[in-house]
């Protein structure tokens, strides 16, 4: 405290105190009024002086003897000083004073009301045991608000309507022990991912959580049988458990439950093999939903059949496995006939007629079958070893996986020569084409907030692709020609021709050495240099993703007079230390005039995720969390976003008091009504 308000005189000092407003209504408050001492000669009985809040009560102060001596400084608090347009402070001499009185700072906080509704009160209280029971207490304060936990997801808050949890993904957090049976207090919950830890015991009764579409418990210790009270759960979609110890049997309702997906492979409870528990269902029981014995399905949509595998005998080397041979298709719609195979797919894509895209597979063709799906399909030659490499792989994997971030692979068929792969159509294109280098990049250019968006979709599939997944699968070409839009501008990532399982977790390895593949610019330096691929090789291809989605042009660009542009990474680098970020925006989003801070946090996690070593960058669950950070940034705190949480409210409130007193430069003095002292430490206070 250098300053201070005070008299010329020995004389009473008033300062106004008002809110501002035309009106005359009151406004409650809570006042901070610091004291320091700034005479060198003064002592214990120079200055002492009444502080009057127009209460009907005064307050003695003493700034020597107070703060313990001159230049130290004390603060009184005060938490419900009524403000109106002609509040003031009186600050009185005392008698025997020599000094009149002198005020170095005051601090006004009015009380607003909460502006939104808060989080549930029973998500919170169950919230808070289940982070005992796992322990994961290092997570404190409110789930939801104002950014949620990253492990957590969150319905729209509003005034009136509080914030529910509605996801909790937990996956490959080492957590030990049982499943806290307090996950079914979590009634909005529709997502619940424990896989990939060591839990043990048996499965909780999650019968009361109504809305749960996906629960994965795969992956753990869990024993005992699988219980029936899932079969009464009616929204549930996906049920993965496969991988632990559960005997007994599988219970019947659970078995017929229509369109679940449900894995139990690799429990004593599926016996020497796992079979389809019927035609006509989604259900699986015991399919990993990939290559199960050697058996690669037709991964059904809504129970439609597409058409027949069709296969000829493989002769192209460096296939890693064959695909099956099936001369009847194993899934019917409705019992009622079967695919054509290539003849099916030529009369769908109008013998191949209308080409939309093409890559290192082949050229991509726009279809629409018999039934008015409308369809992507890739085409590639027996010839191409690349392609026939790049089929089996796309095959093998996304048979495994399934997100709604990831593109859907509808079917696949050999024959003649000819491999093709039938994808979901999505119409707006690739995410290239409304960024730099298309037509699209003029005419439907992405604002910030669809950039911000389309971000965290593709960071999202990719987590799952990370965290979901046992082993992980490793993309190894993220871009953004690879991540295409629906016609609502969601995002899936596409094209797994190059991906790789990565190490298993038992094994205790960080990587998987292989032979270096992926796009120029867009290429992990770490595996260039050491053919270590891992996760976050994944990470370096996003984050320069994420300056595409900034900077609106190409990685690698040579072309430009300024050198020093040319690499994307290094010029957006270059330009932010320097703190100018202006400069490398897209004039689309400079256009839109986004929040800066949304802007900064997205440029940083970016310039992060271009780490050159993989070590200093960010997991894709910390990408998650901070895209979703920035999304609430964009939007402001209005609680719009239905991902948000707050993580940092202690929930701690000022008590109504009289003043209350203490030393700024070490702790803060709360005095009660009954004159009771509580001492909480807020280390220095820097004035």
């Amino acid at each position: 405290m250098q300053t201070a308000v005070t008299s010329p005189t020995l004389s009473p000092v008033v300062l106004p105190v008002n809110s501002g407003a035309s009106d005359a209504r009151a406004i409650e408050a809570t006042l901070h009024l610091y004291f320091a001492e700034l005479d060198a000669s003064a002592n214990a009985t120079s200055r002492s002086f009444l502080v009057d809040l127009q209460s009907g009560a005064s307050s003695l102060i003493n700034p020597y003897n107070d703060s313990q001596g001159a230049f130290r400084s004390s603060v009184w608090g005060y938490s419900q000083f009524s403000i109106t347009s002609n509040s003031v402070v009186t600050m009185t001499p005392a008698p025997g004073s020599i000094n009149p009185p002198l005020l170095n700072a005051l601090e006004i906080y009015l009380n607003r009301p909460d502006a939104v509704a808060g989080t549930n009160e029973l998500d919170v209280a169950a919230l808070e045991k289940i982070k005992v029971a796992l322990n994961l207490t290092g997570w404190g304060g409110d789930p939801c608000l104002p950014v949620p936990l990253s492990w957590v997801l969150c319905s729209p808050v509003t005034a009136t309507a509080a914030a529910r949890v509605i996801s909790v993904r937990l996956s490959r957090y080492n957590l030990t022990g049982i499943i806290p049976v307090e996950f079914a207090e979590l009634a909005a919950l529709q997502t619940l991912w424990l896989d990939n830890n060591k839990l043990v015991g048996n499965t909780p009764n999650l019968q009361k959580l109504q809305q749960l579409k996906s629960l994965h418990l795969n992956d753990n210790g869990l024993s005992g049988s699988i219980p029936d009270s899932l079969s009464f759960i009616p929204t549930l979609e996906e049920l993965f458990l496969q991988n632990n110890n559960l005997t007994g049997t599988v219970p019947d309702a659970l078995k017929n439950k229509s369109g679940l997906n449900l894995n139990i492979n690799g429990n004593p409870v599926c016996g020497p093999t796992c079979s389809n528990p019927g035609p006509g269902r989604k259900s699986n029981v015991g399919l990993t939903a990939g290559v199960v014995g050697g058996v690669v399905g037709v991964l059904v949509v809504g129970g439609i059949l597409l058409f027949r595998f069709c296969r000829k005998r493989q002769t192209t080397k460096g296939m890693e496995q064959e695909l099956p041979k099936s001369n009847s298709d194993p899934y019917k719609s409705g019992g009622k006939g079967k695919g054509k195979g290539k003849g099916e797919i030529t009369a769908a894509t109008l013998n191949f007629s209308k080409q939309i895209g093409a890559g290192g597979f082949g050229p991509v063709y726009y279809g629409k079958l018999a039934n008015g799906r409308e369809v992507a399909v890739k085409v590639s030659d027996m010839s191409s070893r690349q392609g026939a490499a790049e089929f089996n792989n796309e095959v093998q994997l996304l048979s495994r996986v399934h997100h709604r971030n990831l593109v859907s692979l509808l079917g696949y068929c050999q024959e003649d020569g000819k491999q093709m792969l039938v994808y979901e159509y999505l119409h707006k294109g690739t995410v290239r084409e409304h960024l730099w280098g298309s037509p699209l990049a003029t005419k439907e250019p992405l604002d910030w907030k669809q950039r911000l968006d389309v971000s965290l979709n593709a960071a999202q599939g990719l987590e799952y692709l990370h965290t979901g997944c046992s082993p992980i699968i490793i993309h190894r070409d993220i871009k953004s020609s690879n991540i295409l839009l629906t016609d609502k501008y969601v995002a899936k990532v596409a094209d797994f021709g190059l991906s790789r399982l990565g190490p298993e977790e038992s094994s205790g390895a960080t990587h998987v050495s292989t032979v270096v593949k992926g796009t120029a610019g867009y290429l992990d330096p770490e595996f260039w240099s050491t053919n270590h691929l891992s996760e976050r090789s994944d990470v370096f291809s996003f984050g320069v993703v994420l300056l595409e989605v900034l900077c609106g042009r190409q990685p690698i660009n040579n072309g430009l007079p300024d050198k020093s542009q040319s690499n994307i990474v290094e010029w957006v680098r270059n330009s932010l230390l320097a703190g100018d970020i202006e400069s490398i925006l897209d004039p689309a989003v400079r256009d839109c005039h986004p929040n800066m801070d949304s802007v900064w946090k997205v440029a940083e996690l970016a310039i992060q995720c271009v780490e050159p070593r993989g070590i200093h960058r960010p997991w894709m669950r910390d990408v998650v969390k901070e895209l979703r950070e920035a999304i609430v940034l964009e939007d402001g705190d209005s609680g719009a976003f239905s991902e948000m949480d707050r993580s940092n409210n202690t929930g701690t409130s000022i008590i109504p008091a009289a003043f209350k007193r203490g030393n700024s430069d070490d702790h803060y003095f709360v005095m009660d009504s009954s004159s009771n002292l509580e001492q909480i430490n807020v280390g220095p206070q820097v004035r």
